[in-house]
């Protein structure tokens, strides 16, 4: 520590500028690295708000924290009228050195506690008091940074705080009046004389000389009559130059740079500011500037290696050290005969014996397991750091700095986005195959993928688990996939997408594996578990990004894409003898491997012996029998008795098979002495519960699904005399879980409030019951199922049915005769329609088809149920873009239905209902039009005129109307409904407001006042009444914002902005809904002159969507209305041939798929004369325009909007003043 020279007298300098990011923070850095190099002990107090702070220059340096001095600390805090009311904790300064140089750094900063400056009343007494603290402290030198612009009490601050004050500036003009002004006014505000310096920052001496020089004259100039006239500085100019490159990181340039130019202006600067003490600064040793210039990018140079030593279980924790280590472009290496004269980090646990030998020893942090706290994170984040100072320091390197907004990525710590089933404590072998699992997944860009290989049981499920909680850390996304049938896995990746926030609409969609491919700074891990083959899973692999996969499966095929193969075999003997013991406390080492070598050293036979013996163990030595016996005499009898009954049993044919049979058998009789009579039938709930399970999801059950009153009474049927019990004290459900989870039947994860009974666990108990129990066991569990299963398919019941969905396939749900079961199926479906993704919808369909064409061979075409399927399965096909194959099953079903029901029946209603919407959505109106007038007759005469399915039917009836052409007649058949809604609901009702903002659809169309008035009204109550419905929001919005067009373009266009934002969030881009809106905002921006150019790419976009997205075949109406707005949009560009181009198709399918009476029809007739005006072909647009407006008078009233308009543009035609006029026909929700 070096000594004041002035008799303990600080210097205090203070650094003013008029702007933000001027290069007041890197001067203040730099001068620290040069008076650090004069010996001097530095303190800053950093008073600056911009991004960029001291520390952050300075941070590669930080050597730990230290306590404030009690009294700057006061006097700090009295300054910004906070006295001294701050916590201890806060009082921490961050101390630095530079190695190599014999100063330090301290700095205390407003992330360390000092109080905000900005916009505060500062008390001139306080300031005297902090400079006398200041100068009486024990530093040499104190540098204070104030917040940057030219105010008053800023600069009286400055005046008063220091004996130099710098006033930084750039040397631009529009800056250097400012500059010139800050000057003044701190001269005038010193209450002593103040020294001034005056530093251009980021001067550019690489400029023309004439340029250069000039600049120089003019600072002289414009700085002479405003300094100090007796200053002690005869020339306070300092030029301090920019630097030649950028880095990531702020940088330190008197460190990193070996110009002498640099150097001698920051010294000339210190020398200024030093109050004649004399400064003979030293520069960094040639050793520290290049490993400094390593750590911050500029010269990465050649590779350099570190040996890095660790006992197995601490591997990761060398993974850890290999990602820390590359960011200077140091690799790590392991001990070898080319290694002898590398450095060695050595990592091992606290307390355990140094050999010796090694230039670095590290201890892990120690991490509590699971979630931890803020405040845990941050202790952690602390350890962490000493941890990094003390690898890179002991390896001669700066430690590069951590962002302070992301949490620490070490072993122990699980990912950002983190979803694992629980590790096995029993795991804790394997280390062979974890390091070539580890060695197999790089860390490198793309998409690695390994595949764990390996009979059932071999524990293939376990390394890859092991290897992704050992390694979380190294990851952004960890994630667990169930993937023994799509449906688990779709489920899985919709969470996942959830955890993402990139929510899909419904669940099952691909959202997640979509933001993988985009976004490349995600690096993830997937495991996919118990694949029956890897083909299978094609479709639902990452296809892009940066990540691993791993995948579970007994073989891979020859076609099959993966990057590596690791074979899982069986354990030693001393692995399985270890894996027993760990369960049976006091079991002798010979008798472990007497059980290990009788179960073929399986790792899942093993597991289940584990707990078999600790179970029989603590029944032997809970005091409850005649003769006591302690755990290791527990132990040795237990284990005789396993031996003796597994070599009994000859029946085989697996290990696996004779473990478990074992377990089954000692559950059912689970007998202590003293228990009620309901506690001895706790066994046989468990083992009927792990029987139940192998007709379940590998997912396990939800326990709102075990606990349940159908689950519960099938388990008392099974159970027999203690059936009563069991349905009316539903917790004894919870006591039989605990101890079939004793047992190892199965897991219960009551984090995320579920059952399951392992993989190979499940089969295998399914192949140990006898047949007629299987068929009984199943019948039981799908009649629970069933009854489990809601009436209703609402968002109410989306979890249930969500856990009803992963039941379906293991249950045989689907060969099931049961009425109940097949009710359940058909209401599956339709929440898999309502709810479900694409990926889902896809899977559901395909399952759903097979199950229609089985129920049409065994029940007939006239079984309601099977009639019920077909309708759902229609749905399907429709959301799906399958309008053809929705809309032939619809008919299908519909023949049936009216032979058999009638065409009046409520269940043909709501088949035709289905029709004239698979109609609607293959831009067949008319045809649409004459359904859903028959439809809603038929529903006023059944049900009666209020009934919610009437009113669907009216809803249907007046978009019909409005497609068909006769807006007049949908706008009165919408009054009409709004009326009645609002008098059933009220008028805030969510189908009130549908209904009203449709009405001003329709009125907008023909060009009625009273449109914005219906749309503003219904747009005002989905904002304040139903703001988390974005799907209502947004629809009101963008045809609000179509009705304003034409009077207010600008405010229209923010409208469809934020509708189209809404509408993407909920629709995503697989909805027509997303591309019409699109469209809209295109023909806004053009009215308003928006960007010709990007007017253009967004109906092209809207285009592009709705063909290829959409599937929309080239004869849709919709298809033409998207490329009337393109030509328009090309029109307007400029683009005049292209355009006419689009708008004569666009009148030409619109002719030919609904008339030349439609008004859409009609528009683009009246567009294509003003189209092709616009190439100068005047005689034909003459004759376009003429016949649109003919037709217009004959079919349209002469006060409609485009009736105007066409008789606007055949007077201009004629040869009137004015421009011709276009139509905007937007594309409406159906």
């Amino acid at each position: 520590m070096s000594v004041p020279t002035t008799g303990g007298q600080a210097v205090v300098t203070v650094f003013v500028s008029v702007v933000d990011n001027a290069g007041r923070v890197d001067a203040v850095a730099n001068l620290c690295g040069v008076l650090a190099g004069a010996g001097r002990r530095v303190l800053v107090l950093d008073w600056s708000d911009e991004l960029t702070s001291v520390r952050d220059y300075l941070r590669v340096f930080h050597t730990g924290r230290q306590a404030c001095p009690d009294k700057v600390w006061a006097a700090a805090q009295a300054v910004g009228g906070a006295g001294g009311s701050r916590v201890r904790d806060q009082r921490e300064l961050a101390a630095h050195v530079v190695p190599s140089l014999p100063g330090s750094v301290d700095v205390l900063s407003l992330d360390g506690g000092l109080p905000s400056l900005r916009h505060t009343t500062v008390d001139e007494h306080a300031l005297a008091d902090l400079r006398k603290t200041l100068t009486t402290a024990d530093y040499d030198d104190v540098l204070v940074a104030l917040p940057s612009g030219g105010h008053s009490a800023t600069l009286r601050a400055a005046s008063v705080l220091g004996d130099t004050v710098v006033v930084c500036f750039e040397p631009l003009v529009p800056t250097l009046g400012a500059a010139v002004d800050t000057v003044d006014a701190v001269r005038r505000s010193a209450p002593l004389r103040v020294d001034i310096v005056v530093a251009a920052t980021r001067f550019r001496v690489d400029d023309a000389e004439h340029r250069v020089n000039g600049l120089r004259t003019a600072i002289r100039q414009a700085f002479g009559p405003v300094l100090p006239p007796r200053s002690r500085l005869t020339d306070p100019y300092v030029e301090l130059p920019e630097l030649s490159y950028v880095t990531a990181a702020p940088l330190l340039a008197v460190v990193a740079e070996e110009a002498d130019d640099l150097w001698s202006r920051y010294v000339r600067l210190a020398t200024m500011v030093d109050a004649d003490r004399g400064v003979a600064p030293r520069q960094v040793s040639e050793l520290v500037r290049g490993r400094y210039r390593r750590v911050a990018g500029i010269d990465v140079g050649d590779e350099q290696r570190v040996v890095v030593t660790a006992d197995p279980a601490l591997r990761p924790w060398v993974d850890w050290v290999a990602a820390e280590l590359a960011e200077v472009n140091v690799s790590v290496c392991e001990a070898g005969a080319d290694s002898g004269d590398l450095p060695v980090v050595r990592i091992a646990a606290l307390g355990s014996a140094d050999p010796g030998g090694a230039d670095v020893l590290l201890h892990p942090v120690s991490v509590p397991g699971g979630r931890i706290s803020e405040a845990m994170l941050r202790a952690v984040r602390d350890r962490v750091d000493g941890v990094r100072e003390r690898l890179f320091s002991g390896l001669g390197y700066p430690t590069p700095p951590l962002s302070p907004d992301v949490p620490p990525k070490v072993p122990g710590l699980p990912s950002a986005v983190f979803g694992l089933p629980a590790s096995s404590v029993r795991f804790g072998h394997r280390d062979a195959e974890l390091d070539l699992l580890r060695t197999a997944l790089p860390a490198s860009d793309g998409v690695t993928t390994v595949a764990l290989t390996g009979a059932h049981g071999v524990g293939k499920s376990e390394l890859a688990l092991a290897y992704a909680h050992r390694n979380a850390f190294a990851y952004d996304v960890v994630w667990w996939l169930p993937a023994h049938e799509p449906q688990a896995t779709l489920v899985q990746l919709a969470e996942l997408a959830s955890r993402l926030r990139a929510e899909p609409e419904h669940y099952g969609s691909m959202a997640a594996l979509d933001r993988f491919a985009a976004d490349t700074s995600l690096r993830f891990l997937l495991v996919y578990d118990g694949v029956p083959e890897v083909s299978a899973i094609v479709d639902l692999l990452p296809k892009g990004g940066r990540g691993h996969v791993i995948i579970t499966v007994a073989s891979v095929g020859e076609g099959d894409e993966v990057d590596a193969e690791i074979p899982v075999k069986g354990l030693s003997t001393e692995q399985g003898a270890a894996l027993v013991r760990r369960g049976a406390t006091g079991l002798p080492p010979v008798m472990a491997a007497q059980v290990a070598a009788e179960l073929d050293h399986w790792p899942l036979a093993l597991n289940l012996a584990a707990c078999w013996l600790s179970e029989q163990i603590t029944v032997l030595t809970d005091g409850t029998r005649s003769s006591y016996l302690d755990v290791f005499e527990a132990a040795e009898v237990a284990g005789t008795d396993l031996l003796s009954r597994l070599r009994a049993d000859t029946a085989g044919p697996t290990a696996i098979h004779r473990m478990a049979r074992l377990t089954l058998a000692t559950a059912r009789d689970h007998d202590i002495p003293g228990l009620a009579p309901i506690d001895r039938h706790l066994g046989a709930v468990a083992a009927l519960v792990a029987e139940f399970g192998a007709f379940l999801s590998p997912l396990g059950a939800a326990l709102d699904l075990v606990r349940s009153l159908p689950w519960r009474a099938e388990l008392g049927v099974g159970i027999g005399s203690a059936a009563d019990e069991l349905l009316v004290f539903p917790p004894l459900i919870d006591r039989a879980l605990w101890l079939g989870e004793r047992y190892g039947l199965f897991e219960v994860d009551w984090g995320r409030e579920r059952v399951r009974v392992g993989d190979v666990l499940r089969s295998t108990i399914a192949e140990l019951i006898d047949p007629a129990t299987r068929r009984a066991r199943r019948t039981a569990v799908l009649r629970a199922l069933a009854g489990y299963a809601p009436f209703e398919v609402n968002a109410g019941h989306r979890a249930r049915f969500v856990e009803l969905g992963t039941h379906i396939g293991p249950s045989g749900a689907t060969g099931s005769d049961d009425p109940a079961v097949r009710r359940w199926l058909v209401n599956q479906a339709r929440f898999f329609f309502a709810f479900g993704g694409v990926g889902v919808r896809r899977a559901a369909l395909a399952s759903g088809q097979e199950v229609f064409e089985s129920w049409t061979e065994r029940f007939g075409e006239q079984d309601e149920l099977r009639l019920r399927m077909g309708t759902q399965l229609a749905n399907l096909r429709r959301e799906l873009g399958d309008r053809d194959g929705a809309l032939a099953l619809d008919e299908a079903v519909l023949r049936v239905q009216k032979r058999v029901h009638g065409v009046a029946d409520p269940r043909t209603l709501a088949t035709a209902r289905d029709r004239g919407g698979n109609l609607r959505g293959l831009g067949r109106f008319a045809d649409a039009l004459v359904q859903d007038t028959v439809t809603r007759q038929h529903h006023v005469a059944v049900l009666g005129p209020d009934h919610p399915e009437t009113q669907w039917a009216t809803n249907n009836l007046a978009v019909s109307e409005f497609l068909a052409g006769d807006a007049g007649s949908a706008l009165r058949t919408q009054r009409a409904h709004l009326e009645r809604l609002a008098r059933l609901y009220g008028d805030d009702h969510k189908d009130t407001v549908w209904a009203l903002g449709k009405a001003g659809i329709y009125a907008s169309q023909l060009g009625l006042p009273e449109a914005e008035a219906y749309l503003e009204e219904a747009s005002r109550q989905a904002r304040h009444t139903h703001w988390g419905d974005l799907q209502l929001r947004g629809s009101m919005e963008w045809h609000l914002g179509i009705a304003k067009r034409g009077r207010d373009p600008r405010s229209a266009r923010a409208d469809i902005t934020n509708a189209l934002r809404h509408l993407t969030a909920v629709r995503r881009d697989t909805h027509p809904d997303r591309f019409a809106c699109m469209l809209s905002l295109a023909a806004t921006q053009r009215v308003y002159g928006w960007e010709p150019a990007e007017t253009e790419r967004l109906a092209r976009s809207a285009l592009t969507g709705l063909v290829d997205t959409i599937g929309l075949a080239p004869s849709h109406p919709f298809v033409a209305l998207g490329k009337l707005g393109l030509g328009l949009a090309l029109d307007a560009r400029g683009a005049a041939d292209a355009g006419l181009v689009e708008i004569r198709a666009a009148q030409s399918t619109l002719e030919s798929a609904l008339g030349r009476a439609h008004p859409w029809t009609l528009a683009a007739t009246i567009n294509l004369a003003a189209a092709t005006a616009a190439t100068g072909n005047r005689p034909d647009a003459l004759t376009i325009a003429t016949t649109a407006h003919a037709a217009c008078e004959e079919y349209l009233p002469l006060d409609h909007p485009f009736s105007t308009t066409a008789t606007t543009n055949t007077q201009v035609a004629d040869g009137a003043p004015g421009p011709w006029q276009v139509i905007d026909v937007d594309i409406p929700q159906i």
